[in-house]
């Protein structure tokens, strides 16, 4: 399927930020694995993690609905955003020390290198880690909503080669 074919679809979710993943960070995931099979395959990530957060279950399934009308299994109009951020790189930001996790920034926020992300605290309250975003970071994609974190927790997702487009 053509790029700009995907892209359209991908759009169709009608979330603002979309990952374009060029280096098949997760090679052997569904979607990577469907869309070398040709089959069109989007991955919608939405929250950090436990508790559910009702607002991110409504996101989630507005998108599905959004996407569904799209392709045009539902009646009525799409909506289509005016800009999209579109990234084409990812990591993960891991902690050096456990803790307590509390974030600095949200999905969506702009970071550069050495941007705040958010600090590790212990029983004490003492910060014991501030995270800082490495080089090559744009934009926040996804952040941790579980405070306790073990050494090395998943607690941030960062977007690189950010372009924002119609």
């Amino acid at each position: 399927m053509p790029q700009d074919r995907y892209d359209d679809l991908a759009r169709g979710l009608g979330v603002p930020t979309l990952w374009r993943d060029t280096s098949k960070v997760f090679a052997s995931d569904a979607m990577t694995t469907l869309a070398a099979e040709g089959v069109p395959s989007f991955l919608l990530e939405v929250g950090g993690g436990q508790p559910l957060d009702p607002a991110d279950i409504r996101l989630q399934a507005d998108a599905v609905r959004n996407l569904l009308r799209k392709t045009g299994v539902l009646r009525g109009a799409a909506v289509r955003l005016p800009r999209y951020a579109i990234v084409t790189g990812y990591r993960i930001v891991t902690n050096a020390r456990g803790g307590f996790f509390d974030a600095a920034v949200k999905p969506g926020d702009r970071v550069k290198e050495g941007s705040v992300l958010g600090t590790i605290t212990d029983v004490h309250g003492d910060v014991v880690e501030t995270l800082r975003a490495p080089a090559g970071s744009d934009i926040v994609l996804g952040v941790g909503t579980y405070p306790a974190a073990p050494t090395g927790g998943w607690l941030l997702e960062l977007g690189s080669g950010l372009t924002e487009a119609p």
